[in-house]
């Protein structure tokens, strides 16, 4: 303690912590991409953030990174000091999923095959490689086809899992001289 004059002056050290004015960033992408790209928005706290859309809180977004799922205005707030960063105008594009259909049921004998058609006609790939909007499936595995749409969007279409039976081994008919035995066991009529 000093004494300045009469009174006596108490000092003792505070200590202060300054936390930076927030900033979001975006990572990835530049700032309109298609949803599911691996694009992010990051905060410069790693602490007490609170992410905005449109200035409007996003329920259990407080994370140090955030992953935008619609188009919009984003900010970053840190709620400790009540600062907010400049906005980013994102452009969240979806993809568009290609629709497939299968042309009959999907387990078939070895003579047979499964046509499978995409309604997309264009930027395809199946999952074997082919361009081609329909393809005819002739082996057992999983069939799914790859777009891109006109955003430059790539999305999946359902995966059909296509089994192709064996021909099963012709019976064999024997008779005695009351009965006919075949040595199938199942399927007889």
């Amino acid at each position: 303690a000093e004494a300045f004059g009469t009174c006596a002056s108490l000092r003792a050290a505070v200590q202060v912590t300054v936390e930076p004015a927030p900033t979001a960033t975006l990572v990835g992408a530049s700032p309109s991409f298609c949803l599911g790209d691996g694009t992010f928005l990051q905060s410069n706290n790693a602490q007490n953030n609170q992410w905005l859309l449109n200035g409007n809180p996003i329920p259990n977004a407080t994370d140090t990174t955030f992953v935008p799922t619609q188009s919009g205005f984003y900010t970053v707030s840190n709620t400790a000091c009540n600062s907010t960063s400049a906005p980013l105008n994102i452009t969240v594009t979806q993809p568009t999923v290609p629709v497939v259909t299968p042309s009959g049921t999907l387990t078939v004998c070895v003579t047979d095959s499964v046509t499978i058609t995409s309604i997309q006609t264009t930027n395809l790939t199946w999952s074997y490689g082919a361009t081609t909007p329909s393809i005819v499936v002739r082996n057992s595995g999983d069939y799914f086809v790859t777009y891109v749409d006109p955003n430059g969007c790539s999305s999946n279409s359902d995966t059909f899992t296509v089994v192709v039976n064996n021909t099963p081994v012709a019976p064999t008919i024997s008779a005695n001289s009351t009965t006919l035995a075949s040595s199938a066991s199942t399927g007889n009529q």
